[in-house]
């Protein structure tokens, strides 16, 4: 008997049962803290859902994101698309334009019914939306599996953890992307959520090197680029309150003067009722192919 051979499968076996270790790990560990919090977070999109509507349609020539899927992926007619999280469906309805179906769902109501609104304005019969939680969505049932040629969560907490990430492979036949902010300040937000006692810390940067670990021990080799951003946003005070205070709650319980310690740090920084924003982030796109 060749040991050599013998060592090579040895070596190649215990490679795979790793990998296979290492990927259940990241089952077990990777949840989003928001999972079983879907009434709240569709609360809290709600609420940005019309600011979202307001925003001009994304255009190829100026959006980074629609620019680079115009270089990675063959638009044509006959392409089937799939947009999680679509928010008001300002993306899906661009690709609308260059595709055969298009199809975007989102947590939201009102967010699904702007985007229904956005598709009618802009003459986009084959896109169409529809209201649910992607934690919980029965991809089987929907016949969505591997269904889509094009499938993307942009900028959204839809896709969050394992068995999110898991269901939007899962939907692909090809072109996968996921696009979100990391290393993000808010100013405001940040301090007053500290100020009740809870830490804003490193969630999303840890989620996207969980995302990009669980692709890469799946076999995919995806193709991650970044940019730095600075946002400037303005919110009455009262909007600031109720944003802040469900923000934190999406991190845990409040209890004792929590909410009121948020309050009042944000009635400390007001200025004539308005409440002014700076964001800076670094914001990450990861593409694959399945």
């Amino acid at each position: 008997m060749n040991l050599r051979i013998v060592f090579r499968g040895l070596r190649h076996r215990k490679k795979g049962m790793m990998k296979k270790m290492d990927i259940e790990m990241l089952k077990r560990e990777w949840v989003s803290p928001a999972r079983n919090k879907s009434a709240l977070q569709a609360e809290i999109w709600d609420r940005a859902a019309e600011n979202f509507a307001d925003r001009p349609l994304p255009e190829f020539e100026t959006d980074p994101f629609l620019k680079l899927v115009s270089r990675t992926v063959p638009l044509h007619r006959g392409l089937s698309v799939l947009d999680i999280g679509c928010g008001a469906g300002g993306y899906a309805v661009a690709l609308a334009k260059w595709a055969g179906e298009v199809v975007g769902v989102d947590i939201s109501s009102r967010m699904i019914d702007y985007a229904k609104q956005c598709a009618e304005k802009n003459h986009c019969a084959n896109a169409a939306f529809s209201c649910l939680d992607w934690a919980y969505a029965d991809i089987e049932k929907m016949g969505f599996e591997k269904r889509f040629d094009l499938v993307f969560a942009h900028m959204t907490p839809a896709v969050s953890d394992f068995e999110t990430l898991r269901k939007l492979v899962a939907c692909a036949k090809r072109d996968c992307f996921v696009q979100k902010p990391s290393r993000r300040r808010q100013r405001i937000q940040d301090q007053a959520i500290e100020a009740a006692g809870i830490q804003t810390g490193q969630s999303e940067d840890d989620g996207i090197a969980k995302l990009f670990q669980a692709l890469w021990l799946a076999g995919f080799c995806p193709e991650v680029q970044y940019r730095n951003e600075v946002w400037e946003q303005e919110r009455t005070l009262e909007d600031m309150k109720q944003w802040c205070v469900k923000r934190a709650q999406l991190r845990q319980e409040l209890i004792g003067g929590q909410e009121e310690a948020i309050g009042s740090f944000l009635d400390s920084v007001s200025i004539d009722g308005m409440i002014h924003e700076t964001v800076t982030t670094t914001i990450v796109t990861i593409y694959w192919q399945v």
